[in-house]
């Protein structure tokens, strides 16, 4: 994946994207996507290694319009099944 891939809820974004050899995720509201603040921003560095694994989690995110700042509860969740 060259590029990332990015899911929309009405004004959230997530976003998976290629780093060395793993995919991150990035949740944000739109237009914060620099954000610091925990409530319109959150990256997940590293999530996993599996394109398919880190796609359908944002695609899982996006269906139920997953906040910025439950994505760390969420992510821990996801990876323990």
């Amino acid at each position: 994946m060259e590029e990332s891939v990015i899911y929309r809820s009405p004004i959230i974004c997530y976003e998976v994207s290629k780093n060395q050899n793993a995919y991150d995720i990035s949740v944000y509201l739109e237009g914060y996507k620099n954000s610091k603040c925990k409530n319109h921003s959150c990256e997940i560095k590293d999530f996993s290694e599996d394109k398919t694994k880190a796609l359908d989690f944002a695609f899982m995110l996006s269906r139920n319009c997953a906040l910025p700042i439950h994505i760390p509860e969420l992510t821990e969740e996801f990876l323990s099944f």
